[in-house]
């Protein structure tokens, strides 16, 4: 299955390339001033660009939660990194008072999530109460007379089963009769209650009000519209909390203006980029040298999980001079063509064309790659090329100087032929030198006729001298010779950013954490959480899921294919129905004690409370991510 996210237009003028450079290599200029300039503190501005507008893992009032926690965090480590440049000082300024609002709204809305906690709680009380008559529960008639919250759940999983039938049968005489006619009728009144919803709660409570009923279960009744108005109350507080009347001077608004200040920081550092950096060694070489078949590679604990066949894309060579004066090549491609995997198999254009004939052979030849970055701000991947062999020394050159409209180019990559990669050269013209999907400064596309196809993802756009000016990365399908190139100053960024990691702060998290318990009680978990579990807690030996697992495995989208994603949506799946036998997780649960464990690295704990145990959740740092990698 070949990768790519391409696009098509009707074909401008089709301009022959001019011929290739000189072999002889050569070390690109120094960046100007100016460009090393507007790029100081580049990585924490960036930073919390990302992390400012990265959506939550997981919807509702928990999201709300976790996107305040998270964006606390981000304030909070990005204002000590800036440098003592003026600008950076001001802006500085600006994030730690920002900073204080979001803490002060981040301990209101903790406050009113705390009261909806226990409210959830008291409702959950007052209906077992009010719904179990002689033992039963009328919304459980599997279970046995008597039988716990955790033993209620697992009958109505296993409702199909001979017992769980007959149980049921059973009780249905008992509730059928007399004695249970008012605990009828409550359930009946409570129908389709939503108890994460202030209206329905609200509703619900006010009609429970008006019913009389005699004796004890007046009392439960009573009981049950109490909690209910009362939580549809805090429910209610929660929202007024979160989302004030007067949002004008709300930390929302300021942080869309400290958006758009990043963004200009931003697209300063890239404007001022005219000359490529000096790590970067060219060695000028044909297009097809220098551009190489993509194969993400999972490791063969995930093999069976699903397909991991027939996945690629195309990538480009750039030779990297590090720090200690080594020269190491480098893959860039696009961050999709990878799906999940943090390793790949690289391929050049002569060993690809093998790799239908004598896919063993081809791949004892593939050139093994790790990732080194995933761009948060790109659609880029950047991988390291260990061991290359001679024959993957060429270097690409990167042109940064914007292309002019109409100016030739040339889109090379490994399209698929069926289900086989085959390299391909294909001329057309810059038709849209900055195509504009969205107001930021990653926003901004080269929009050209050369025509791409499923395949050409991560592949090099090339001008006329064979350096690169952007990489592919879209196609429009219905339309002829569109595409959308990623341009090479974001390219050469990704680069310079390759060596950076990530740090995290306590706050980190409990966001995640929060996101996770959140997942957990949703009735709809949202699916990004799924990106979130880690890969450690996949059971190599488990080959086969029961029918509980298989349905919340089932009821999340994964938002990728391939082993990854199948091997994270189990571990998810398994880790619900573990909750789920312990009673569930109430909605806005608490994460509480979220603390830095060891020394080395970001490796975290935070606690949480389901209905039947405690546990503690061990969140880890992967490769730039942090992760759910073991709840106790």
């Amino acid at each position: 299955m070949s990768r790519s996210r391409v696009v098509t237009l009707p074909a401008l003028v089709l301009v022959s390339l001019a011929a290739a450079c000189a072999s002889t290599p050569r070390t690109a200029k120094a960046p100007t001033t100016a460009g090393a300039s507007a790029c100081a503190d580049i990585g924490p501005v960036l930073d919390l660009r990302a992390e400012l507008l990265e959506a939550p893992p997981v919807a509702g009032e928990a999201g709300l939660l976790s996107d305040l926690d998270d964006d606390l965090a981000a304030l909070e480590l990005a204002a000590p990194r800036l440098g003592s440049a003026p600008a950076s000082r001001e802006l500085r300024a600006e994030i730690e008072s920002l900073a204080r609002e979001v803490r002060a709204e981040s301990e209101a809305l903790t406050a009113a999530a705390r009261r909806v906690e226990v409210s959830y709680a008291v409702v959950d009380s007052a209906l077992d109460a009010a719904l179990t008559c002689q033992g039963v529960d009328l919304r459980f008639l599997e279970a046995r007379p008597g039988a716990s919250r955790l033993q209620r759940t697992s009958a109505a999983f296993n409702g199909a089963s001979a017992e769980a039938k007959a149980q049921s049968a059973k009780n249905k005489v008992i509730v059928d009769a007399k004695a249970c006619a008012p605990a009828r009728r409550i359930l009946a009144a409570v129908g389709a209650l939503d108890v994460t919803s202030k209206v329905s709660t609200a509703a619900v409570g006010e009609h429970l009000a008006e019913i009389v009923l005699d004796g004890k279960s007046e009392c439960a009744k009573s009981d049950l519209a109490k909690a209910l108005l009362s939580h549809s109350a805090n429910l209610a507080a929660f929202a007024q909390t979160a989302n004030p009347k007067d949002a004008t001077t709300s930390f929302r608004t300021r942080a869309s203006t400290l958006l758009e200040r990043l963004e200009r920081r931003a697209r300063e550092c890239l404007d001022t980029m005219s000359d490529p950096s000096p790590e970067i060694v060219v060695n000028d070489r044909e297009p097809r040298q220098v551009t190489v078949l993509v194969k993400p590679k999972w490791p063969a604990r995930y093999a069976g999980v699903a397909t991991d066949t027939g996945v690629f894309g195309s990538g480009i060579l750039i030779r990297w001079r590090t720090p200690a004066g080594n020269t190491e090549t480098r893959v860039v491609t696009n961050a999709h063509v990878l799906d999940g995997a943090e390793e790949a198999e690289i391929f050049d254009a002569d060993t690809a064309q093998m790799t239908e004939a004598d896919g063993k052979k081809a791949s004892e030849k593939a050139w093994k790659a790790k990732v080194a970055r995933i761009s948060r701000d790109d659609d880029l991947a950047v991988l390291r090329l260990d061991g290359a062999p001679a024959t993957a020394l060429h270097g690409l050159g990167l042109r940064l100087s914007p292309p002019r409209e109409d100016e030739a180019v040339v889109a090379a990559g490994f399209p698929g032929l069926g289900a086989r990669p085959s390299f391909q050269l294909t001329r057309g013209t810059i038709s849209n030198a900055s195509y504009r999907s969205g107001t930021g400064a990653f926003g901004a596309y080269l929009q050209h006729t050369a025509a791409i196809d499923h395949g050409n993802s991560g592949g090099p756009l090339l001008d006329g001298e064979g350096r690169l000016l952007g990489i592919n990365t879209i196609k429009v399908f219905g339309r002829e010779s569109v595409g959308f190139a990623i341009p090479a100053v974001r390219v050469q960024l990704a680069l310079l950013r390759a060596g950076d990691r990530r740090t995290f702060l306590p706050g980190h998290a409990s966001a995640l954490c929060t996101a996770f318990v959140g997942a957990m009680s949703s009735r709809q978990p949202h699916g990004a959480i799924v990106e979130r579990i880690s890969l450690g807690l996949h059971d190599a030996e488990a080959r086969t899921v029961d029918a509980r697992t298989a349905a919340y495995r089932d009821a999340v989208t994964a938002k990728g294919e391939g082993p990854i994603w199948a091997a994270r949506h189990v571990s998810y799946a398994r880790l619900r129905v573990r909750l789920e036998d312990e009673g569930g997780v109430a909605p806005l649960t608490a994460c509480t004690n979220a603390r830095r464990i060891g020394t080395a690295g970001a490796s975290f704990e935070a606690t949480f409370r389901s209905r039947g145990a405690s546990h503690t959740l061990r969140i880890e740092d992967e490769e730039g991510t942090l992760r759910v990698a073991e709840m106790k």
